[in-house]
């Protein structure tokens, strides 16, 4: 699939992997391309090469073709408008990155699928957050569930196949982020001396609902472990477990900030 000119797009979204080939213009050869690749801000940019307005930026990185030689990572792309459908999903099963087909209810499609699930609940949350801030938190997090999503979807086989990184992984870096970021929205907080319940402000609960869905994306991905230990990158387990925490820590935040008690859990009568 590395003709000249084309760009290899492997996008994430939903419980699949789309993945589409888009033919170049002109004069989109190997070295016309190196020639117009730079970085800017962290991302790899080819300059020049089609009209404006064609700049699109996929969170689970566009792979230029094996002659370009770039490594995956966050980029934009100059690309045309991809097609939505693509029918091989038809009779029940998708593709993960590398080839493989599985089940559209394989554990691991569950699992990411249920990583994507949580990216849209957040979206909700984001629009009914008040505070600027969180809001750029959020949305912060959202990004970051394309590089979970990706990470989950790409056995670690598909790598010792080709000898390298072959999308950007989840590491010990982003955990420790996410517990940094727990513990700068604690300074701020009245310390917990009781259950709460989801609610006071509608930021907060969706907030809350990301928190539970995040919990069942780490459940699904600890059954993944579970029965295909090398197949995964460990860290997703810690990464999971602390992401459901912040989501805690954030809904309270977000009441906080509203100026809106937490609801307290009270014994039924």
């Amino acid at each position: 699939m590395a003709h000249n000119g084309e760009y290899i797009l492997i996008i994430g979204q939903a419980a699949s992997l789309l993945s589409a080939v888009v033919p170049g213009e002109g004069d989109h050869d190997p070295a016309a391309l190196r020639a117009n690749h730079v970085m800017v801000g962290g991302r790899h940019v080819v300059h020049g090469l089609t009209p404006p307005g064609r700049a699109r930026d996929y969170p689970y990185g566009c792979t230029r073709s094996r002659a370009l030689g770039v490594a995956p990572t966050n980029r934009t792309c100059y690309t045309e408008a991809m097609k939505i459908y693509t029918r091989t999903g038809d009779a029940g099963e998708t593709g993960l990155y590398g080839g493989q087909r599985v089940a559209k209810d394989d554990i691991r499609v569950d699992a990411y699928g249920t990583v994507d699930e949580t990216s849209a609940v957040l979206g909700i949350a984001v629009l009914h957050l008040t505070d600027a801030v969180l809001r750029d938190e959020v949305l912060a997090l959202q990004r970051e569930l394309f590089t979970v999503g990706a990470d989950l979807a790409t056995p670690i086989a598909r790598e010792t196949q080709a000898g390298k990184s072959v999308v950007p992984r989840i590491d010990e870096t982003h955990t420790h982020r996410l517990e940094t970021t727990i513990d700068r929205y604690e300074a701020e907080l009245t310390p917990l001396r009781a259950f709460i319940v989801p609610g006071g402000t509608p930021g907060s609960a969706f907030l809350h609902q990301a928190r539970a869905v995040a919990r069942r994306a780490e459940r699904q991905v600890v059954a993944l472990y579970r029965v295909a230990p090398d197949s995964m990158n460990r860290e997703m387990l810690r990464y999971l477990n602390r992401l459901a925490d912040l989501l805690f820590v954030l809904a309270r935040a977000a009441n906080h900030r509203a100026g809106v008690d937490d609801v307290p859990w009270t014994r039924p009568d």
